[in-house]
């Protein structure tokens, strides 16, 4: 009796482990996916619809998502070529806008954002 116990108590933990491996790639996966979709650029900001030639948007370092959410109008960066040479462009939105260059290379380290643009 003891030993069937035992071996129950064994399998139990071997599926539990199994359990958490599968949670643990699971999420390294979708942090993978996530960072695929975060960019760091220089972009005109604020994104306005028009431009207010009194009041430019000015270029500054923002993080942005090439996978925006809602239905909406907005703005389109190049984020690769493709077979013909031509680029590949995408819609995005400004997560963050960042003071300078630095506070945005830091932000870049510590998250682990490695699609970055630094002039």
């Amino acid at each position: 009796m003891f030993i069937r116990i035992f071996i129950f108590i064994g399998l139990l933990f071997l599926l539990i482990g199994a359990n958490q491996k599968s949670a643990t790639m699971q999420t390294s996966q979708i942090k993978n996916q996530v960072s695929n979709y975060l960019m760091i650029r220089k972009v005109h900001y604020p994104v306005t619809k028009t431009n207010d030639p009194k009041n430019p948007p000015k270029l500054k370092y923002c993080l942005l998502t090439i996978c925006p959410e809602g239905i909406a109008a907005c703005p389109m960066i190049a984020v690769g070529m493709d077979a013909e040479g031509k680029p590949v462009l995408k819609e995005y939105d400004v997560v963050k806008a960042f003071k300078n260059k630095k506070e945005a290379q830091g932000y870049a380290k510590k998250n682990s954002i490695t699609n970055v643009a630094f002039d």
